[in-house]
Formats: structure tokens, C-alpha cells, sequence
């Protein structure tokens, strides 16, 4: 069992290649923990080239791959923020936005706000996902005047904040009274 730190993850998770292919189930659950107990380079590949050859179809297995993409965050990020621009594929864009969500990156609420005309529902559950730290990006979209982007982005700023308004005066209040309270509670 403690013999996997004393192996090359590249070999080894090459060997299981074959599980990509296999139906939804334990196998494929033994494959991600082993990448993720290898936690190189090489396990992240594998999994990203998993990601791309065969999206998840399942919450289970969305569950499997943002947690080893929250355990490889750093390389996680910039390579969805890659994927997103490169790839064509509607599913795989909508399970790339998924993935963003999953992440919680702060980076990736301009791009999901984007994303809001096209994918609305996965967009905007990943805005949700990320949180208050979404709230100054939201604010931003709700000001502009792309159709379809401003109410999405209204109705994600109340559903955050908790702020029943429509004048951005209400948020933008909201917003600067929870800095001034963040500042206060680093300087205590």
C-alpha cells in the first residue's frame, strides 16, 4: 500500500490507460485515486487527457475529477482557462465550466460571466460555486449591456449577497461594507 511513492506515476498510469475506455465504476474510481496519490505532472496529464477524451458523464464522476482538479489547482487553472478557449465541443465546454465551478477559482468568474449567454445554467452554477469573491465580476457584467447577460448577472448578485435590488447602488454598498469589515478584521 505505501509502495506507490517508490514508482514513476508516468509508467504506471500509462498502463492504466485502458480504464478511460471502461464503463463508469470502481475501476475507473482506483484509477483517479492512484493519480491523485501520485500527485506529479504526470498524473495530472493523464487526467486532463481523460477529461478531454471522454468528459464525465455522471455527478460521480464530476465529483472524482474536480477533486483531483482541486488537489492539482495549480496546474488545474490555467489549463481549463486554456481548454475553454481551445475546445469546440459543447459538452466538453459545458463540463469545462462545470470543472471551473468545482475548482473555485476567483480567476475564472470573468470567464463564466462570458460564458452566461451560451451556458447559461452551467455558468451560472459556477458563479454560485465561487461565491462572494464573484460578487466585484457580477457587478461588472450586471453594468454591461449585452443581452442576455445583465439580469443573469442581477439575479446572481441577490442570490450571493443576499441584497433584494435592482440599483447597483445596493450592491456596490453591500460589496464595500464587507471590505471595510474584512480591513477592520485584519488590522484587529
Amino acid at each position: 500500500a505505501g509502495g506507490l511513492e517508490f514508482l514513476d506515476a508516468g509508467p504506471l498510469l500509462k498502463s492504466l490507460g485502458w480504464v478511460r475506455k471502461a464503463a463508469a465504476g470502481p475501476k475507473q474510481a482506483i484509477v483517479v485515486g492512484i493519480a491523485r496519490a501520485a500527485g506529479d505532472r504526470a498524473a495530472f496529464e493523464f487526467l486532463a487527457s481523460w477529461f478531454v477524451e471522454s468528459p464525465p458523464d455522471t455527478n460521480v464522476d464530476r465529483a472524482r475529477f474536480g477533486g483531483a482538479f482541486r488537489q492539482f489547482h495549480a496546474a488545474a487553472a490555467p489549463w481549463l482557462r486554456e481548454q475553454l478557449a481551445k475546445q469546440r465541443q459543447p459538452r466538453l465546454q459545458t463540463e469545462i465550466l462545470r470543472q471551473m465551478g468545482a475548482v473555485g477559482d476567483k480567476s475564472f468568474a470573468a470567464l463564466l460571466i462570458r460564458a452566461l449567454p451560451a451556458y447559461p445554467r452551467d455558468a451560472a452554477v459556477a458563479l454560485r460555486k465561487l461565491g462572494k469573491p464573484a460578487v466585484p465580476f457580477l457587478m461588472d457584467g450586471a453594468r454591461l449591456t449585452e443581452p442576455g447577460l445583465r439580469q443573469p448577472c442581477l439575479n446572481l448578485l441577490r442570490s450571493i449577497t443576499g441584497v433584494n435590488g435592482i440599483n447597483m447602488g445596493h450592491f456596490e454598498k453591500w460589496w464595500d461594507e464587507r471590505t471595510l469589515a474584512a480591513l477592520a478584521q485584519a488590522m484587529a
